[in-house]
C-alpha cells in the first residue's frame, strides 16, 4: 500500500501538459515585453541611422519569436501525440477489464444465487415445507381437477 501510495505522490509531482504550456506562455509573454520594452529605449537612445540597424534587430527577434512559437507549438503536438500513443493501449486495457470484472461478477452470483436456492429447498424439504417444484405441481393437478369438474356441470346441464 505504501509504494502505491508513494507512487501517487511521485507522479503528482509530474507537471501536466497544461501546466508546461502555461509556464512556456508565460516565459514567451515575459520575453516580448522584455524585448519590446528594451526596444523602446535603444530607439530613444539611437541616432536615425542606427534605428534602421534596430528596427532589423527588432525583425530579427521578431522572426526568432515566430521560429520559438513553431518549435513549442511542434514540440506541444509531439507531446499530445505521445501522450495520445501511450493512453489508448492503457484505455484500451482498462475497458477489457472492466468487462471481465463484470463477467466474473454476474458469474459469481449466479452461482451464489444458485446454491443459496439449493440450500433452502433443502431446508424446506427438511422442515417438509413446500418447495416451488410441488407447488408447481400442485398447481397442475389442480388445474386437471377443474377442468374434470367444467366438463361434469357441462355434462349434467346437456343431460337435463
Amino acid at each position: 500500500m505504501a509504494k502505491k501510495t508513494k507512487k501517487a505522490q511521485e507522479i503528482a509531482l509530474i507537471p501536466t501538459l497544461q501546466d508546461l504550456t502555461d509556464t512556456v506562455d508565460r516565459l514567451r509573454e515575459d520575453v516580448e515585453s522584455t524585448v519590446e520594452r528594451v526596444s523602446k529605449r535603444a530607439a530613444g537612445l539611437l541616432p536615425e541611422g542606427s534605428r534602421r540597424q534596430l528596427d532589423d534587430l527588432a525583425d530579427r527577434v521578431n522572426s526568432a519569436r515566430k521560429d520559438w512559437d513553431k518549435a513549442v507549438k511542434s514540440l506541444r503536438e509531439d507531446i499530445e501525440d505521445r501522450i495520445d500513443d501511450f493512453r489508448k493501449p492503457i484505455d484500451k486495457r482498462v475497458a477489457t477489464l472492466r468487462k471481465d470484472v463484470e463477467a466474473t461478477r454476474k458469474k459469481t452470483v449466479a452461482t451464489v444465487e444458485k446454491e443459496a436456492r439449493k440450500q433452502v429447498e433443502r431446508v424446506f424439504k427438511t422442515l417438509r415445507l413446500p418447495v416451488s417444484t410441488d407447488l408447481n405441481s400442485l398447481k397442475r393437478r389442480l388445474t386437471i381437477i377443474e377442468r374434470k369438474i367444467d366438463d361434469l356441470g357441462k355434462h349434467r346441464r346437456a343431460a337435463a
